[in-house]
């Protein structure tokens, strides 16, 4: 909403730099807020950006949270690829959930 009241349109750019930027400091939440704020804001979101919010998951062994962005995804016919599906099963590792 910042880069709105600024009158400045958000990209997908700018929303992956920001979920980038949350999953750096750990703050995976903040990084789901970001992407479904953008997503409801009409943001053409990409597998890059995607693949950021399921990393920043990933960090905090949120295994569930990057199932749901698989999900999501295949829900807005983004093209899932080897870096989101890697980080997804980081998020298994690091959540010990082996059989996922």
């Amino acid at each position: 909403q910042g880069l709105r009241k600024q009158h400045v349109e958000p990209f997908a750019y700018h929303v992956c730099a920001a979920v980038v930027a949350c999953g750096k400091c750990d703050a995976w939440e903040e990084a789901l807020r970001i992407l479904g704020a953008m997503a409801n804001q009409s943001v053409e979101m990409n597998s890059i950006t995607y693949g950021a919010a399921v990393n920043a998951c990933a960090k905090r062994a949120q295994w569930r949270q990057s199932f749901a962005l698989l999900a999501e995804m295949t829900e807005r016919r983004i093209e899932r690829n080897t870096i989101v599906f890697s980080a997804a099963i980081s998020s298994c590792e690091k959540g010990h959930q082996w059989t996922r």
